[in-house]
């Protein structure tokens, strides 16, 4: 499902810190601030690189294409206003965002999906979740029950929200 490069970068950049993170865990020791950053980075990480993220990412494409759309002939509108003569440029520009976020819209790119695996797209979303209260349920079984969807939380809570759970 991902390039070679998108690999190295789960690898090196989001698995590897989050590695002393679960030692601790199954060790039962506390976690430090960038124990808890990494381990958040990796399971926001985690819940986008499935199958269902990549249906999440479609969904939101016409949501996202609007407000992009809004907001570009927004910008170029008040170009015009603030000297008219722009107008046809803007017109013409208008058109061609018009175009560009047709062309996604109608055959999404994988690479969109592959680029929201980024830690910097996700930054909100691990600030939510670090601001949450952390429980660790432990086991001294070897053997436990886990899906291609490691991580569930209630859509309609969000994360970040003193209801939510993750």
């Amino acid at each position: 499902m991902y390039t070679e490069e998108i690999e190295q970068y789960l690898a090196n950049a989001v698995e590897d810190p989050a590695k002393s993170a679960i030692e601790k865990i199954r060790d039962r020791k506390p976690l430090t601030e960038d124990d808890r950053r990494a381990l958040a980075n990796y399971v926001i990480a985690l819940w986008k690189r499935v199958p269902e993220g990549r249906t999440r990412i479609a969904e939101r494409m016409p949501k996202v294409a609007a407000e992009v759309r809004s907001n570009l002939h927004g910008e170029l509108s008040a170009a015009v206003t603030a000297d008219p003569r722009l107008a046809a440029l803007a017109q013409s520009q208008k058109e061609q965002v018009n175009r560009i976020i047709a062309a996604y819209e109608s055959a999404p790119t994988p690479n969109i999906w592959q680029q929201s695996l980024g830690k910097e797209s996700s930054a909100r979303v691990i600030d939510s979740l670090l601001s949450m209260e952390w429980r660790f349920l432990y086991s001294d079984r070897e053997q436990f029950i886990t899906c291609d969807n490691p991580v569930f939380f209630f859509p309609h809570e969000g994360i970040g929200k003193p209801t939510s759970e993750l």
